[in-house]
């Protein structure tokens, strides 16, 4: 998503990919968070359907808001270091 928004001379640039790896890594994280709390509530089974829901989507949305969260932060500083070094020319 991030190569579509961002101009082509500025896609192989080595501070672009670096900040796309780290987005990439938190929410490859964040997906497996997913996974790995499905599987684990899966494998307790006597649990209610309440607690089951709670124990399933209680940490992907804790992870997820991180994601976006870090996602945002970490957009926005770049972009701030981006206007910095234009106006300094």
């Amino acid at each position: 998503m991030a190569r579509g928004m961002v101009p082509r001379e500025h896609r192989k640039n080595p501070e672009f990919l670096a900040l796309n790896r780290k987005i990439s890594a938190v929410w490859g994280f964040a997906v497996l968070v997913l996974g790995v709390a499905h599987l684990a509530t899966d494998s307790l089974g006597s649990l209610p359907s309440n607690e089951k829901l709670l124990f399933q989507w209680g940490p992907t949305i804790i992870v997820m808001l991180f994601a976006v969260r870090y996602t945002r932060q970490v957009v926005n500083q770049a972009r701030n270091v981006a206007a910095a070094r234009q106006s300094c020319g």
